[in-house]
């Protein structure tokens, strides 16, 4: 399932450009609009909800764990917290490899501001409470932003978790730095569409005889293995695949019941500047070692409701290409 889902992909803003309409005035200067905010600093428990949500936008490196070439480590350790408009993802380093939670995080606003930032994931169709992050502080220091927060951990029984709530305790992290064209991105341009949430609505790769095949419900469905009775239950799922402004990329693939089956996460790139082409790197763990493999996606369409185009994949010896549509999730 998941060699099969890591071969499709794709995130949470698209704003509308101001112009002027003054034929009598075509040298005056256009208001500039602020695509992505990337440099948002301050004390989150003195700021609102909208604020708030600037200032943590991003990927934060905890410490020196932060990693892609080793997926073990000898002790739990944190390794990132990346969050977007309105999702979160976090990961910890553990012996045994790479773990990681998803899911909805919801400011908690006491007196017009942001006193804590509550994570949450959903276990058997339940959201669950896992962690609350408070005195959140983002400072910039030679360039660079450092965040500084207190985490408590609360992992509940059902949820697998090797270093359960062990973690808790105060964090200093770096801000990874966002992509290039995240900088001057301009609201229409293909940077700041395909930052966003993407829900796929169809999948067709080619068949033994050269004809296109629809393997949409393959690629979402959901299956259970029953080692007593040796029977398989399956389902119609979803897959979602966000990108950030960050160069970071993650697909889940979700129960009917909203509940996280599978997942993935991988770096993203253009590969050209006309931004039609983008270079897809997977990360995958195999006994505690990562390799890295690269896919080529094609765009054909790109706007503020579908994202359509080709994929080309590498696996082994033989390239494959795939359609694919995908539209906008809405939350």
């Amino acid at each position: 399932m998941k060699k099969i889902l890591s071969a499709v992909f794709a995130a949470s803003l698209l704003l509308a450009s101001c112009s002027s309409n003054d034929d009598d005035e075509p040298n005056q200067p256009q208001e500039t609009v602020e695509v992505f905010t990337l440099d948002a600093t301050g004390t989150v428990a003195e700021q609102t909800a909208v604020e708030a949500k600037k200032t943590i936008n991003g990927r934060w490196s905890i410490g020196s764990s932060a990693s892609k070439t080793s997926a073990k480590a000898q002790n739990c350790s944190l390794n990132y917290i990346e969050f977007t408009d309105s999702m979160y993802a976090i990961s910890i380093l553990t012996p045994d490899g790479i773990e990681a939670a998803f899911g909805q995080y919801t400011m908690v606003e006491t007196n017009g501001t942001v006193s804590a930032v509550e994570l949450n994931v959903n276990v058997l169709g339940n959201n669950h409470l896992i962690a609350t992050l408070t005195n959140i502080v983002v400072t910039e220091t030679a360039n660079n932003l450092i965040a500084t927060f207190d985490v408590v951990f609360n992992i509940p029984a059902d949820y697998e978790w090797a270093c359960g709530s062990s973690l808790s305790g105060d964090y200093s992290a770096e801000k990874e730095e966002p992509l290039d064209e995240a900088e001057d991105a301009t609201a229409d341009s293909n940077f700041a569409k395909l930052v966003n949430t993407w829900r796929l609505a169809e999948l067709y790769e080619d068949g033994e005889n050269g004809e296109l095949v629809d393997v949409t419900e393959q690629i979402n469905e959901v299956c259970d293995y029953d080692y007593d009775t040796y029977e398989e239950s399956c389902e119609q799922g979803s897959l979602e695949v966000t990108f950030s402004a960050y160069g970071t990329y993650l697909f889940i693939s979700y129960r009917p019941n909203g509940e996280v089956s599978d997942w993935g996460e991988g770096d993203w790139e253009f590969a050209n500047s006309d931004q039609t082409e983008l270079t897809l790197t997977e990360y995958e763990e195999y006994d505690g070692v990562v390799t890295e493999y690269e896919n080529t996606m094609v765009i054909t369409t790109l706007n503020d409701t579908e994202f359509s185009g080709t994929i080309s994949n590498i696996d082994g010896e033989e390239t494959y290409t795939q359609e694919f549509t995908f539209t906008i999730a809405s939350n």
